[in-house]
């Protein structure tokens, strides 16, 4: 009986034993159900990588891009051109390349818009009718009878001819001599060189502005605006006015004898 008890006990023992050695087991290692080790990090390698990786942010490059795109970007709208896609640099070399390939392509964007400009102009300049200053020597009329001729050619002689036997081609003259004085409009005589009543200009200068602009003229403010009276006093305005009435079948509007 004893011998049975002792033989239990040993047993017991055993049993106890081997579950210690189990949970020592265990904890070696690092009580994982997967089994698998932390890795081992060397002291400072951490914080090498993040010094490298804040060294390669390359702001400049960055902001070379934004920037030399954004005046692509300007100078092609200026124009109407179109506007490509465009991706983002990868990493600092790729933002290297594409800042030198952006700002290529803003200088050559920014040459086609200054010859873009420059055709422009002279697009607007051969559209513009130009009006002159009466003063001695400058020649005025005739200089502004010569400009009606790309709106109404052929015009020039009886614009010249008749404005010989009206108001002369030098200053502009009211009826029977004299400059202009404010309000003279409002006695409806007949002034400038070719002596036209204030009331029968406005008609016709009307006429001969929507005439000019069908055409794709510009013309300037103080002639486009036919109820003001500074138009009455423009040499451009006055030939505009004339140049229209002898191509529309007013002559008789006019008794000089170079008129008829």
């Amino acid at each position: 009986m004893r011998r049975c008890e002792a033989h239990e006990g040993e047993e017991v023992i055993g049993v106890r034993i081997g579950i210690l050695v189990f949970v020592i087991a265990v904890g070696l290692t690092g009580g994982s159900s997967s089994g698998a080790a932390a890795p081992f990090t060397p002291a400072g390698f951490e914080g090498a990588s993040r010094t490298a990786a804040a060294s390669e942010s390359c702001p400049y490059a960055q902001l070379g891009v934004a920037f030399y795109r954004g005046r692509f970007i300007h100078h092609q709208l200026q124009r109407g051109a179109s506007v490509p896609t465009w991706r983002k640099p990868r990493n600092c070399a790729d933002a290297r390349y594409l800042s030198a390939v952006w700002a290529k392509r803003s200088l050559e964007a920014r040459q086609k818009l200054l010859r873009w400009r420059k055709a422009q102009a002279a697009a607007r300049e051969k559209r513009t009718l130009h009006d002159f200053v009466v003063r001695d020597g400058n020649h005025a009329w005739s200089r502004a009878v010569d400009e009606v001729q790309r709106v109404f050619p052929g015009t020039s002689g009886w614009l010249m001819s008749c404005s010989a036997s009206e108001g002369g081609h030098g200053r502009w003259v009211r009826y029977g001599g004299g400059a202009y004085y404010p309000g003279y409009e409002e006695t409806d005589e007949v002034g400038n060189w070719l002596q036209f009543r204030w009331s029968t200009f406005k008609g016709f200068l009307r006429n001969a502005v929507s005439y000019a602009q069908a055409k794709g003229f510009l013309l300037p403010e103080q002639v486009r605006d036919h109820s003001n009276v500074r138009a009455w006093l423009s040499p451009l305005g006055t030939a505009l006015a004339g140049a229209w009435g002898i191509t529309h079948g007013m002559r008789h509007h006019w008794a000089g004898a170079g008129c008829q």
